[in-house]
């Protein structure tokens, strides 16, 4: 998966005649460096290890990991992800009695912020709609 946001800066890069090539080849491998820190993260969300973790505890984690392998003079890998997910306790675990009562409190007192299925239809399903 690639970032589009990455291709345009770098053509943008490109065609700059005030840049100097090795801040341009600086530039292009921080680029490459960011590439393959979001193609790890997403590799490790999709591996399931980061199950009940908010995007925030993912981001600090991989701020972890790099922090780790920096300090070793390595490059990020997969395993450094993991053993810097393994190593955090996600809000969703200690804070779980917590969240499950805010959800039992808020079920009959606040209005769901996202549709949440066939659920909600059936209970707006006689409420006024407005035509804009």
């Amino acid at each position: 998966m690639k970032r589009s946001d990455l291709i345009w800066n770098k053509v943008i890069i490109e065609e700059r005649e005030d840049i100097p090539e090795d801040i341009k080849d600086y530039i292009t491998e921080l680029h490459k460096i960011i590439r393959r820190v979001d193609d790890l993260a997403i590799e490790l969300i999709e591996s399931g290890l980061s199950e009940g973790f908010t995007g925030a505890e993912i981001e600090q984690a991989v701020i972890d990991a790099l922090y780790e392998c920096f300090d070793r003079g390595e490059d990020l890998g997969m395993k450094d992800l993991s053993g810097a997910v393994e190593s955090t306790v996600p809000l969703s675990v200690t804070m779980s009695e917590k969240i499950k009562a805010l959800r039992e409190w808020s079920r009959n007192r606040a209005r769901p912020a996202s549709s949440g299925g066939e659920k909600s239809n059936k209970q707006n399903s006689g409420r006024r709609k407005i035509a804009a």
